[in-house]
């Protein structure tokens, strides 16, 4: 993208604001968007930005900002200045974040014993001295964003939390380090009043970070997903065999875009070869059509994703991430199928059995969750649309379930697949699909194969043909390249692959016992006060004598949620001893001083645990009642 305005490293940032007069700091927490309605020219070194009567040119190597001398303005306080503030503070911060799975980190050659046929356990480590005080320091960043609130949080904070980042990543806690990266970019947002504001994702992170802080100060031998790894391992894998299972797209906000191909080994174990680059959608074409390095070969991923291979000196990280260095050597050994070996037994699961086990890995930490934790096979009817939703009857489930857009880009192909299947009720096909943990019954449909290719071209006894609002049910013809599967997002799906289908899509009208069971926890009340502090800080917490605190926590007791009505009275409780001491000194002692942000804590770890047991009684019930 010649077009892509550059990153900027975060203790540059943090560089610039603190360099700035108050005056100038005072006027950009004013206008903290000011840049984004200059005029922003691309230039062959860099960029110059046209703001009002000045001038800001930006020299950018290899689209990132390394040094303050990077940046200048043609005014006399340059880089001091309200212009270059403006400038550099909505350029996306550098971060080699890989929590999405997205980004393509480095490969190491393997150090394991070579006859290894399980990957070693994620082992922790005592955090040294340096480790501790950089979680002091996010802890302490982290508490003035509890206290005041993202809105109100000003260019010295988000400095703050900028130094605490590049601290951590300095001492080998990239896992922290890259989450308070995260939420100094969403406090930006939320300042910015940007409309790709994610209040929920800001909560998580804040929790995520305090949480990694707890750990670190209070445990000798923390879990290693509060250390995580700033370089991804490989160790040696006994597999001699994969099989293409499907591929689907993977488009980023942080900026990244490629393809992810699914594999299976023989003994039922998904793996994953992902090739990512930073980019736009145009990537992910060339990543599934043009090819990806294996070893000394280039394979396309449409091609990686249908076809059986040999593979030797095969590598895979603890988050089942398949090596692609170049002792690894492929050969392709035919076509694979959903029919046979572990891909054959991944259809015959019970789809119960599949969602415990999705259920059972969410509770694991994030770097104990393999490639593909999340997905379910399933076979289904399609009955037709809901909205946006494609409409399926899923065997195994007694209500029906809402197939959802998993990444809605004009760029991709995941709304043209699903609205054309909508035009095909009583379809009978076999799919992959994401489980949307949050909504029972609903689901973001990835790949997708009729029966007859599932079953040796015999139609499938449990989706016997029901009857449809045409004499002829419709049927699913591939094209022969595709090998039988289409991947919703990368292959487009035409009319004439298609036997009888509406000319429209044929809209259902959903029941209140055909709606997806989204599990009632009963939590609203402690969730919005969660997500209130993270925006508004302590100050958007009801007082602990009002009556909207009151009738809060009664209606959580009467929910049977005690556990939730005294958490939320502890957050009232620590919020009026913070004023109270604000109010009286100065001083803070330390038991004081981590008191709101302690009971912040503890609320959020009690609703990160009890939804997740909601969502899974909601999905239990789903496919279990009728």
């Amino acid at each position: 993208m010649s077009d892509q305005r550059p990153a900027i490293a975060p203790v540059v940032l943090a560089a610039i604001i603190e360099a700035a007069p108050g005056r100038v700091r005072n006027r950009f927490d004013k206008q903290p968007a000011a840049a984004e309605s200059w005029d922003w020219r691309r230039t062959a070194t860099g960029w110059e930005i046209q703001a009002g009567e000045e001038q800001v040119r930006i020299e950018a190597e290899q689209g990132l900002i390394r040094t303050v001398d990077q940046v200048r303005c043609s005014c006399l306080l340059s880089p001091r200045c309200f212009h270059v503030l403006a400038c550099v503070s909505v350029l996306k911060t550098a971060s080699s974040d890989n929590a999405s799975g997205a980004e393509s980190a480095p490969t190491s050659e393997p150090t394991a014993n070579p006859a290894a046929t399980e990957l070693p356990a994620v082992e922790s480590r005592p955090p040294s001295a340096e480790m501790q005080r950089a979680a002091i320091r996010v802890r302490e960043a982290v508490a003035g964003i509890l206290r005041v609130g993202a809105r109100a949080s000003g260019a010295m904070l988000q400095s703050a939390l900028l130094r605490a980042g590049h601290e951590c990543r300095a001492v080998d806690l990239p896992m922290l380090g890259n989450t308070v990266l995260r939420i100094a970019e969403e406090v930006r947002r939320v300042r910015a009043q940007s409309d790709l504001t994610d209040s929920g994702a800001l909560r998580q992170d804040l929790f995520l970070a305090l949480h990694a802080c707890q750990q670190l100060s209070e445990h000798s031998a923390p879990p290693a997903w509060a250390l995580g790894t700033s370089r991804r391992e490989f160790w040696p894998l006994a597999v001699s065999r994969l099989s293409g299972w499907f591929a689907e797209p993977i488009l980023t906000r942080s900026g990244y875009a490629g393809v992810g191909v699914h594999l299976l080994a023989p003994d039922g174990r998904s793996f994953q070869v992902v090739e990512t680059r930073p980019g736009d959608v145009q990537l992910v074409w060339q990543a599934y059509s043009g090819g990806i390095d294996l070893g000394a070969v280039a394979v396309k991923g449409s091609d990686l994703c249908r076809r059986e291979w040999a593979v030797r000196d095969a590598a895979a990280s603890l988050d089942s991430r398949l090596g692609k260095g170049q002792a690894t050597r492929w050969a392709a050994q035919g076509e694979s199928s959903w029919a046979a070996g572990a891909a054959g037994q991944r259809f015959a699961r019970p789809l119960v059995e599949q969602l415990r086990d999705v259920f059972q890995t969410a509770s694991a930490p994030l770097d104990a969750r393999p490639a593909g934790w999340d997905l379910v096979t399933l076979r289904a009817r399609i009955l037709g649309a809901a909205g946006p939703a494609l409409i399926v009857s899923v065997e195994g489930s007694s209500r029906p379930w809402r197939c959802r857009i998993a990444i809605d880009d004009p760029g991709l192909a995941f709304r043209e697949n699903l609205q054309l299947l909508a035009r095909c009720p009583g379809l009978q096909l076999t799919g992959i699909a994401r489980a949307r943990l949050e909504s029972a019954g609903e689901v973001n449909l990835l790949a997708i194969a009729a029966p007859t290719d599932m079953r040796g071209g015999e139609p499938a006894d449990e989706l016997a043909h029901q009857p449809s609002a045409s004499d002829v049910a419709p049927r699913l013809h591939l094209p022969d390249e595709w090998r039988g599967v289409c991947n919703l997002g990368l292959d487009r799906l035409q009319r004439h692959h298609l036997d009888f289908a509406s000319r429209w899509g044929v809209e259902v009208t959903l029941d209140d016992r055909s709606a997806p069971a989204v599990a009632d926890d009963g939590l609203s009340e402690l969730h919005r006060r969660l997500t209130a502090i993270a925006l508004g800080g302590h100050c958007a917490l009801p007082a602990i004598d009002s009556r909207a605190h009151r009738r809060d926590t009664a209606a959580l007791r009467q929910r049977n949620q005690a556990t939730a009505a005294d958490l939320v009275e502890a957050l009232a409780a620590a919020r009026s001893a913070l004023l109270l001491q604000d109010a009286t000194s100065g001083t803070r002692r330390v038991y004081q001083a981590n008191s709101f942000e302690t009971a912040y804590l503890a609320a959020a770890v009690y609703l990160e645990a009890a939804r997740l047991e909601f969502r899974r009684q909601g999905w239990e019930w789903e496919t279990l009642h009728p």
